[in-house]
C-alpha cells in the first residue's frame, strides 16, 4: 500500500478512537452533573421535611402547654387543696423538649 493511503487510514482510526473516547468522557461528565442535580433536589426536599417537622414539634409544645394550663385551672377549681405549679410543668416540658 502506498504511504498516503496508510496515513489516511491511520488518521481515520485515530479520529474514530478519539471521538469514542471524548463521547464516553462527556457521557460520564453529564451523568455526574445529573447526580449532583438529583442530590441537590433530595437535600432540598429533606430540608423542607425537617422544617415542617420543626414546625409540628413547636405546635405540639404549645398545645401541651395549653393543655397543662387548662388542667391546672380545672384542678385548682375542683380541688383547691391540691396545688400544682404551671411554671414547674412548663419548665419541665421545655427542658425535656430541649434534650430530645
Amino acid at each position: 500500500m502506498e504511504p498516503v493511503i496508510l496515513s489516511i487510514i491511520a488518521g481515520i482510526i485515530v479520529t474514530v478512537v478519539g471521538g469514542i473516547t471524548v463521547q464516553s468522557w462527556l457521557k460520564r461528565v453529564k451523568a455526574k452533573e445529573c447526580e449532583k442535580i438529583e442530590e441537590k433536589a433530595r437535600q432540598d426536599a429533606q430540608a423542607e421535611v425537617i422544617l415542617q417537622l420543626q414546625k409540628d414539634v413547636w405546635k405540639l409544645r404549645k398545645t401541651t402547654l395549653i393543655v397543662a394550663k387548662i388542667l391546672d385551672d380545672q384542678t385548682a377549681r375542683n380541688h383547691p387543696e391540691l396545688t400544682s405549679s404551671l411554671e414547674d410543668i412548663a419548665t419541665e416540658l421545655l427542658s425535656q423538649s430541649d434534650k430530645g
